[in-house]
């Protein structure tokens, strides 16, 4: 089977598209809630560091969702493999 490219192309738009609806439905949560930034804030003034993901996974709750998702935030806009979430073992 042969495609061309530009059928290629659509077909990764449409994908690219498709992965990128989650986020979207969760930063207007966040937008409607009014809590953006919050976890910006807590990491304090050197924003959203490792330390502050790895410091908030250790605390549980609330704050571990959070540095949760400023991970898949981070990876999702290009951040790349800079920030991770710890594991249960390295959590210890």
């Amino acid at each position: 089977m042969k495609i061309t490219k530009r059928q290629l192309r659509r077909i990764i738009r449409e994908v690219l598209e498709e992965a990128e609806k989650p986020l979207q439905k969760l930063a207007k949560g966040i937008e409607k809630r009014g809590t953006g930034g919050d976890f910006s804030e807590w990491c304090g003034e050197r924003g959203v560091t490792q330390a502050c993901i790895d410091r908030a996974a250790k605390e549980g709750g609330k704050r571990a969702k959070q540095a949760s998702l400023a991970v898949t935030f981070s990876k999702a806009k290009g951040g790349g493999h800079s920030l991770t979430y710890p594991t249960k073992k390295d959590k210890k």
